[in-house]
Order: structure tokens, then C-alpha cells, then sequence
């Protein structure tokens, strides 16, 4: 059961969470931690960016990264998609404690555990 929050956290606010604490984001304002992916989604994740790294290295043009890291979307968005590429000329800045600004390709892969989130808030702000 979720506590009840009287005020949106922010981006700050996330930053001052302990660094351990793996599988948190930022979705509309709201600290959301999820479960450990398991050896299915692992895999799969695994296999979609071998793929994606092997076209990168024939073409070039960019980066890509895989969670946990950070992806800044705005003050109440922080998410860490499974996997995410930022191209050399794209709108993402490549900062040490993360990415700031939409990357040009972010995947997710659903999982029980975070369907709602990814078909709902994260897909809202993927989008715009």
C-alpha cells in the first residue's frame, strides 16, 4: 500500500536519496521502486541491446546505455529505462550523474511489475 504524499518530490528531492537504493524513479512526483527484473526480462534486455550496439558500432552517431541510470525529464520525472541511446546530435545531454533532456530511443520492457507505470505515466512523458 502506498503512503499517502502531501507534496510532489522533485528532482532535488531525488537526488538526495541514499545512493544504494537501487530501482527507484521519479514518476509524476511520486518516488515508485519496483522489484529486481527477473532472468527473463534480463535476458531479453540483453539480446535487444546487443542488437541495437552491433548497428551502432557498423553505423556510429551516438551512445547507448543500459539501467539503472538516470534519465532527467523534467522537475517530476526521473526514470531508468532499460535500455536508452542518445545520439551524438540529439536534444540529451550526457551529464555524470545521468542524462538530462529526452534521448532518441528509450525501450522498455514490460514486466508484471511495472506495466502500469510504463503503458501510463513513463509513456506520457516519453511521448511528449
Amino acid at each position: 500500500m502506498a503512503a499517502t504524499q502531501s507534496r510532489l518530490f522533485t528532482t532535488e528531492d531525488y537526488r538526495r536519496l541514499p545512493a544504494d537504493l537501487f530501482g527507484c524513479q521519479l514518476i509524476n512526483g511520486e518516488i515508485q521502486m519496483a522489484p529486481a527484473p527477473n532472468l527473463r526480462h534480463q535476458r531479453l534486455v540483453r539480446r535487444l541491446a546487443f542488437a541495437i550496439q552491433k548497428h551502432l558500432e557498423a553505423v556510429g552517431g551516438g551512445e547507448l546505455f543500459l539501467a539503472p541510470l538516470d534519465v532527467f525529464f523534467d522537475e517530476t520525472n526521473v526514470f531508468q529505462p532499460d535500455i536508452v541511446f542518445v545520439s551524438n546530435h540529439g536534444a540529451a545531454r550526457l551529464e555524470p550523474d545521468g542524462i538530462y533532456g529526452p534521448p532518441d530511443l528509450v525501450v522498455e520492457v514490460l514486466s508484471q511489475g511495472s506495466l502500469r507505470h510504463d503503458l501510463g505515466a513513463k509513456l506520457a512523458v516519453y511521448a511528449a
